[in-house]
C-alpha cells in the first residue's frame, strides 16, 4: 500500500513538473519568434544593404563604359576632322599647282584664264579652226615643241567665239594676236606657228 503511494505521488509530480515546463516554454515561444523576426529584418537590412552597394558598382561601372566610349567617338571624330583638313589642304594645293601650271605653254582659252594673264605676262591668242588645214598645222607645230614655248598661247576655237572676234577684229582663221605684259595688243598675224610665238615672247620676257 506505501509503495502504491509513493509511486502515485512520483507520477504526480512529475506531471506536475512537465506542466511547469510546458508552460514555460510556452510563455518564452513569443520571445522566441520576436527575436526570429528581428533577426529576419537584420539580414534583410544587410540584403538591401548589399543590394544598393552592387547597384552602385554597377552604376559606376555603367558611368566608366560611357565616359570611355564618349572618349573613344571624340577621338575618333578628331581624326577625322584632321583627316578632312588635311584632304582640304592638299585640295588647295593641287588648285594652286594647276593655277600656276597655266601660265605657261599651250592650253585652251578660257576667259578666267585670260584675265588673269592680261596685263600680268605677255600672252598669244591663236583663233584656231578644226577645219582649217593650216590651222592644224600651226596646232601641230606648237604641240610639239610646246617643252620649247617660254610664254602663255592659249587656243580660241575660232567657230564659237564671236565676242573676241568682234573685240579684235578677227575676220579670219588662223589669226595669231599678241598681247603684251601691260595688256595692250602688240600684233596681229595672219598666219604663222610657234616660230612666231616664241620670237615674241623672246623679244618680251
Amino acid at each position: 500500500m506505501l509503495v502504491r503511494i509513493h509511486l502515485s505521488f512520483i507520477i504526480y509530480l512529475t506531471f506536475t513538473m512537465t506542466s511547469i515546463h510546458i508552460s514555460r516554454l510556452l510563455s518564452l515561444l513569443p520571445l522566441a519568434l520576436i527575436t526570429i523576426t528581428l533577426a529576419g529584418c537584420s539580414n534583410g537590412a544587410l540584403n538591401s544593404d548589399e543590394y544598393m552597394e552592387r547597384d552602385e558598382a554597377m552604376m559606376e561601372q555603367d558611368g566608366a563604359m560611357m565616359q570611355a566610349d564618349n572618349e573613344a567617338v571624340m577621338k575618333q571624330d578628331e581624326v577625322l576632322m584632321q583627316a578632312d583638313d588635311a584632304t582640304m589642304m592638299k585640295g588647295d594645293d593641287t588648285m594652286m599647282e594647276s593655277t600656276s601650271q597655266t601660265s605657261g605653254g599651250y592650253i585652251a582659252y578660257a576667259d578666267t584664264t585670260f584675265a588673269r594673264l592680261r596685263g600680268d605676262e605677255p600672252v598669244i591668242l591663236f583663233f584656231h579652226a578644226s577645219w582649217c588645214p593650216t590651222c592644224r598645222t600651226a596646232d601641230q607645230d606648237i604641240s610639239d615643241q610646246i617643252a620649247n614655248l617660254s610664254g602663255t598661247v592659249l587656243k580660241v576655237d575660232y567657230d564659237n567665239a564671236a565676242e573676241l572676234k568682234k573685240e579684235y577684229a578677227i575676220t579670219s582663221q588662223h589669226t595669231f594676236v599678241f598681247f603684251n605684259a601691260d595688256g595692250s595688243v602688240a600684233k596681229k598675224n595672219l598666219g604663222g606657228g610657234f616660230a612666231e610665238a616664241q620670237a615674241f615672247f623672246d623679244n618680251t620676257l
